[in-house]
């Protein structure tokens, strides 16, 4: 099976204030290393067979540190979003349409640190479209977008699902089957005409009713996304639990 990743790492960061204001976030130590060798190791495991990474913000230091860790054991192919300070993540995927259009892929945003078994579980399920959603009882929302589930197929997906509509929160790993990825890129291309602050979720939610995608469960398994600087030592610790969920496998 090939299944191509496309990995969203141009945006500056800027939630982070000074931690990024010279280096990308991903270089943000954790347990002594950048926090990406964690999500690269995890990707290497899941069986992708290419990457695509998008780059903008400290380029030539990303890619280089992707080569260091990835080079020998996966293809890598790098795409750049030269506009990325005026662009969303939608303008980033954009960049990699040519890379991907008509094929199966994955999105997976760079901020993630996150149990490489539920990318894993993500590629190698039988649905051609799918979400990881963490799916986990919880007793009030999180800042994550919600989606909106009957059965086990997604019908919305977003912050504005009110939480008693929630059927979990994506977690930032998306499955595009190959009917989804050309109706995706079309609808996207119309979407970033109008506005170039768009999101990638904002063409999905037009699809869902033609193009069924699926919950892929995280399982109750550990991730989170690091968005500001109280997230790195919850991420440190966060790290741990990983650790321990993967030696149980």
């Amino acid at each position: 099976m090939i299944m191509k990743v496309i990995l969203l790492l141009a945006g500056k960061g800027r939630r982070l204030g000074e931690i990024s204001r010279n280096r990308h976030k991903a270089f943000i130590l954790l347990d002594g290393k950048p926090c990406l060798n964690y999500l690269l190791a995890g990707l290497l495991r899941s069986g992708a067979t290419e990457l695509i990474p998008v780059l903008g913000f400290d380029s030539e230091a990303v890619c280089a540190l992707i080569g260091r860790t990835c080079s020998g054991r996966i293809k890598i192919t790098p795409v750049v979003n030269a506009r990325y300070e005026e662009t969303n993540n939608l303008g980033s995927l954009l960049c990699a349409r040519k890379n991907v259009e008509g094929d199966s892929f994955v999105v997976c945003n760079g901020d993630l640190v996150i149990n490489g078994n539920i990318i894993k579980g993500l590629i190698e399920t039988t649905w051609a479209s799918a979400i990881a959603v963490d799916d986990s009882k919880r007793d009030a929302s999180i800042d994550s977008p919600s989606v909106r589930v009957i059965g086990r197929r997604i019908y919305d997906l977003g912050r504005h699902i009110p939480f008693a509509l929630s059927g979990g929160y994506a977690v930032g790993v998306y499955k595009f089957g190959k009917r989804l990825s050309s109706a995706f890129f079309n609808a996207a291309e119309q979407i970033f005409t109008r506005n170039q602050n768009a999101g990638f979720h904002d063409p999905l939610a037009q699809l869902f009713g033609d193009y069924p995608v699926y919950v892929s469960s995280t399982k109750g398994r550990s991730w989170m996304d690091i968005d500001k600087k109280e997230d790195i030592p919850a991420a440190c610790d966060l790290l741990q639990e990983i650790r321990s969920e993967e030696s149980q496998i």
